[in-house]
């Protein structure tokens, strides 16, 4: 067996050029967790991905979802935060 035998061609891709924008977008619609980076001439140069996006909230040290409390006490629960709420916010996707 190869890699080349089990692997799904990459649907999507992006350019060096593209915006930030623009790969949020593609991640968030199409629900993807990388997307292959090329150059102009077609070589991969990267990945972007959903854990280089949110590397600097919690979400990403925790690996889950996080719940979302009142500051004052009693602390009532109020909703819980995941990556692709982050990633809609970002997008500026309409909520769900």
């Amino acid at each position: 067996m190869t890699v080349a035998s089990v692997m799904k061609p990459a649907a999507v891709t992006l350019r060096e050029s593209d915006t930030v924008m623009r790969a949020v977008h593609e991640l968030v619609n199409r629900r993807l967790l990388i997307v292959p980076i090329l150059d102009d001439g077609g070589t991969l140069t990267g990945l972007f991905g959903v854990h280089r996006l949110v590397e600097l909230l919690l979400l990403y040290h925790t690996h889950s979802t996080l719940p979302v409390v009142e500051e004052e006490e009693p602390k009532r629960f109020l909703g819980i935060v995941s990556y692709w709420n982050v990633l809609d916010a970002l997008s500026g996707a309409p909520r769900s």
